[in-house]
């Protein structure tokens, strides 16, 4: 038995263990061209199938064609496709994120979590023990800032960490959405992203 995902021609995408290639084609799920592989004849064979039909288990007939056996076998590439965006928009995020920001004044600020959690810190501590100027390494060298200077800083960090979980749930609820395969397969997770180069305003 052959689980077909999909048919375009002479193009087939096939899944299961019982798709078993020599060493010029492949085994498990891969997309097969007949033509680039010594088992053309078995696959050949798949042109046989029912018209219209339809993706899932299919098993040789005695006639040389293939019979639906069960169409829930397929794997739901949908779900495959809206997870692994998901994720790579997660993984974006997390990499904007902690890339650094650029403030109007030129200074370059690590946003990793441990600088987020080290200026927040230093911010809601300053005043209570009384210091009103501090010494601060930015990514692009040292600056003498005040209490306020540094929590625009903080504020600017603050800004830049929302917007990117704000552009991550964007992209969550678009994926989600997603109807086709095609539109999946074409949908772009690297838009909308805030700068690394520039502070948010």
């Amino acid at each position: 038995m052959k689980i077909i995902v999909a048919k375009a021609g002479n193009v087939v995408v096939m899944a299961g263990d019982d798709l078993t290639l020599t060493s010029d084609g492949a085994t498990g799920r891969d997309i097969v061209a007949p033509d680039f592989t010594t088992a053309n004849a078995m696959l050949r064979q798949v042109d046989a199938l029912p018209n219209p039909w339809a993706v899932g288990a299919y098993k040789h007939t005695l006639a040389g064609g293939f019979q639906l056996v069960d169409a829930s076998l397929v794997p739901d590439r949908m779900a495959e496709l809206q997870a692994a965006l998901a994720a790579a928009a997660t993984a974006r995020r997390w990499e904007v994120e902690t890339g650094g920001i650029v403030l109007p004044n030129g200074a370059r600020i690590n946003t990793a979590r441990s600088d987020q959690d080290a200026i927040t810190r230093v911010v809601a501590n300053a005043a209570e023990a009384g210091i009103e100027s501090f010494d601060f390494k930015a990514a692009s060298g040292w600056l003498s800032l005040t209490l306020e200077q540094l929590r625009g800083i903080a504020s600017a960090v603050a800004r830049h960490v929302q917007a990117c979980y704000g552009r991550e749930r964007e992209h969550h609820e678009a994926i989600a959405a997603l109807q086709t395969v095609a539109v999946a397969e074409a949908y772009d997770i690297g838009t909308g992203w805030p700068s690394n180069t520039e502070a948010t305003s």
